[in-house]
Protein backbone atom coordinates (compact mmCIF):
# COMPACT_ATOMS: atom_id res chain seq x y z
CA UNK A 1 0.00 0.00 0.00
CA UNK A 2 2.76 2.25 0.97
CA UNK A 3 4.13 1.91 -2.81
CA UNK A 4 0.80 2.85 -4.38
CA UNK A 5 0.67 6.06 -2.85
CA UNK A 6 4.17 6.91 -3.50
CA UNK A 7 3.38 6.24 -6.88
CA UNK A 8 0.20 8.63 -6.58
CA UNK A 9 2.01 11.45 -5.04
CA UNK A 10 4.86 11.33 -7.77
CA UNK A 11 2.63 11.30 -10.41
CA UNK A 12 0.23 13.78 -8.62
CA UNK A 13 3.43 16.11 -8.56
CA UNK A 14 4.94 15.94 -11.54
CA UNK A 15 1.10 16.45 -13.53
CA UNK A 16 0.69 19.76 -11.31
CA UNK A 17 4.61 20.77 -12.34
CA UNK A 18 3.38 20.21 -15.64
CA UNK A 19 -0.55 21.98 -15.40
CA UNK A 20 2.29 24.95 -14.18
CA UNK A 21 4.52 25.19 -16.49
CA UNK A 22 1.62 24.60 -19.63
CA UNK A 23 0.31 28.37 -18.09
CA UNK A 24 0.61 31.51 -19.57
CA UNK A 25 3.17 34.31 -17.80
CA UNK A 26 0.93 37.92 -17.41
CA UNK A 27 3.85 39.43 -20.03
CA UNK A 28 3.35 36.53 -21.85
CA UNK A 29 -0.62 36.97 -21.52
CA UNK A 30 0.24 40.84 -22.09
CA UNK A 31 2.35 40.37 -25.68
CA UNK A 32 -0.56 38.40 -27.19
CA UNK A 33 -2.43 41.33 -26.30
CA UNK A 34 -0.98 44.05 -27.55
CA UNK A 35 -0.30 41.91 -31.02
CA UNK A 36 -4.11 41.42 -31.15
CA UNK A 37 -4.75 45.32 -30.52
CA UNK A 38 -2.06 45.80 -33.19
CA UNK A 39 -3.25 43.59 -35.75
CA UNK A 40 -7.01 44.90 -35.17
CA UNK A 41 -6.03 48.55 -35.67
CA UNK A 42 -4.90 48.16 -39.19
CA UNK A 43 -6.80 48.80 -41.56
CA UNK A 44 -7.28 46.26 -44.19
CA UNK A 45 -6.65 46.83 -47.99
CA UNK A 46 -9.46 45.67 -49.81
CA UNK A 47 -6.99 44.90 -53.04
CA UNK A 48 -4.73 43.06 -51.30
CA UNK A 49 -5.34 39.16 -51.97
CA UNK A 50 -3.63 37.74 -48.57
CA UNK A 51 -5.38 40.06 -46.40
CA UNK A 52 -8.74 39.22 -48.34
CA UNK A 53 -7.73 35.42 -47.63
CA UNK A 54 -6.86 35.84 -43.91
CA UNK A 55 -10.13 37.70 -42.99
CA UNK A 56 -12.11 34.99 -45.26
CA UNK A 57 -10.34 32.54 -42.86
CA UNK A 58 -11.47 34.42 -39.60
CA UNK A 59 -15.22 34.71 -40.95
CA UNK A 60 -15.08 31.04 -41.21
CA UNK A 61 -13.70 29.81 -38.43
CA UNK A 62 -15.66 32.29 -36.34
CA UNK A 63 -18.93 31.20 -38.12
CA UNK A 64 -17.49 27.55 -37.31
CA UNK A 65 -17.73 28.79 -33.92
CA UNK A 66 -21.21 30.23 -33.80
CA UNK A 67 -23.17 27.66 -35.52
CA UNK A 68 -21.33 24.46 -33.75
CA UNK A 69 -21.22 26.53 -30.49
CA UNK A 70 -24.17 28.67 -30.53
CA UNK A 71 -26.87 27.35 -33.14
CA UNK A 72 -26.83 23.79 -31.66
CA UNK A 73 -27.91 24.96 -28.45
CA UNK A 74 -30.55 26.98 -29.50
CA UNK A 75 -33.33 25.00 -29.10
CA UNK A 76 -32.77 24.43 -25.36
CA UNK A 77 -31.51 28.16 -24.25
CA UNK A 78 -34.06 30.16 -26.18
CA UNK A 79 -37.51 30.67 -24.91
CA UNK A 80 -39.82 32.82 -26.40
CA UNK A 81 -41.07 35.91 -24.73
CA UNK A 82 -44.35 35.78 -22.47
CA UNK A 83 -46.63 38.43 -23.36
CA UNK A 84 -48.54 38.03 -19.52
CA UNK A 85 -45.17 38.17 -18.04
CA UNK A 86 -43.41 40.84 -20.37
CA UNK A 87 -46.72 43.23 -21.64
CA UNK A 88 -49.67 42.02 -19.25
CA UNK A 89 -51.12 40.76 -21.84
CA UNK A 90 -51.26 40.22 -25.34
CA UNK A 91 -49.32 42.23 -28.34
CA UNK A 92 -51.13 44.70 -30.42
CA UNK A 93 -49.16 44.42 -33.68
CA UNK A 94 -52.12 46.51 -35.31
CA UNK A 95 -51.04 49.47 -33.12
CA UNK A 96 -47.38 48.96 -32.27
CA UNK A 97 -45.42 47.84 -35.66
CA UNK A 98 -44.54 50.19 -38.77
CA UNK A 99 -42.43 49.13 -41.84
CA UNK A 100 -40.96 52.08 -43.34
CA UNK A 101 -40.05 51.31 -46.90
CA UNK A 102 -36.30 52.82 -47.68
CA UNK A 103 -35.66 50.56 -50.98
CA UNK A 104 -35.39 54.11 -52.91
CA UNK A 105 -32.73 55.39 -50.32
CA UNK A 106 -31.05 58.35 -52.01
CA UNK A 107 -27.42 57.94 -52.31
CA UNK A 108 -24.40 60.20 -53.12
CA UNK A 109 -20.35 59.49 -53.41
CA UNK A 110 -19.62 62.39 -51.13
CA UNK A 111 -21.83 61.33 -48.78
CA UNK A 112 -21.58 58.15 -45.85
CA UNK A 113 -24.89 56.37 -46.09
CA UNK A 114 -24.16 54.00 -43.44
CA UNK A 115 -23.85 57.39 -41.08
CA UNK A 116 -27.21 58.17 -42.86
CA UNK A 117 -28.70 54.78 -40.82
CA UNK A 118 -26.95 55.30 -38.09
CA UNK A 119 -28.61 58.55 -37.62
CA UNK A 120 -31.83 57.18 -37.83
CA UNK A 121 -30.70 54.44 -35.48
CA UNK A 122 -29.60 57.06 -33.09
CA UNK A 123 -32.96 58.92 -33.25
CA UNK A 124 -34.88 55.74 -32.37
CA UNK A 125 -32.50 55.23 -29.41
CA UNK A 126 -33.85 57.60 -27.64
CA UNK A 127 -37.73 56.04 -28.30
CA UNK A 128 -39.46 52.75 -26.19
CA UNK A 129 -38.93 50.86 -29.07
CA UNK A 130 -37.26 47.79 -31.15
CA UNK A 131 -35.70 48.33 -34.63
CA UNK A 132 -34.95 45.92 -37.36
CA UNK A 133 -33.47 46.57 -41.47
CA UNK A 134 -35.87 43.80 -43.43
CA UNK A 135 -34.95 43.38 -46.90
CA UNK A 136 -37.98 41.29 -49.00
CA UNK A 137 -35.75 39.59 -51.30
CA UNK A 138 -37.28 38.39 -54.88
CA UNK A 139 -35.35 37.15 -58.10
CA UNK A 140 -35.98 40.27 -59.92
CA UNK A 141 -35.43 42.99 -56.56
CA UNK A 142 -35.28 43.15 -53.24
CA UNK A 143 -37.20 46.09 -50.87
CA UNK A 144 -35.52 47.26 -48.01
CA UNK A 145 -37.74 48.21 -45.03
CA UNK A 146 -36.88 49.38 -41.93
CA UNK A 147 -39.52 48.18 -39.09
CA UNK A 148 -40.41 50.24 -35.60
CA UNK A 149 -41.92 48.51 -32.77
CA UNK A 150 -43.35 50.23 -30.14
CA UNK A 151 -42.57 47.96 -26.88
CA UNK A 152 -44.84 49.73 -24.77
CA UNK A 153 -47.78 47.95 -26.27
CA UNK A 154 -49.58 50.91 -26.66
CA UNK A 155 -53.34 50.30 -27.99
CA UNK A 156 -53.49 53.17 -29.74
CA UNK A 157 -51.77 54.04 -33.22
CA UNK A 158 -50.68 57.62 -32.30
CA UNK A 159 -46.67 56.44 -30.79
CA UNK A 160 -46.28 54.39 -34.14
CA UNK A 161 -47.18 56.90 -35.81
CA UNK A 162 -44.83 58.91 -34.58
CA UNK A 163 -41.86 56.60 -34.63
CA UNK A 164 -42.77 56.24 -38.64
CA UNK A 165 -42.88 60.50 -39.25
CA UNK A 166 -39.37 60.89 -37.15
CA UNK A 167 -37.58 63.44 -38.71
Amino acid sequence: MGVKKLLYKIGDKAANKISDLSVLSSDQIEQINNNREEYLSKIPVPSDTNEVEISNRLLAASSVEIFDLYLSQIQELYRPVDNMVELGGSFDSAHNIRYINITKWVTDKNENSLEKLVNVYDVLSKETCNIALVFNRQTDKTKVYLATVNTANAHDNTNSENLQDED
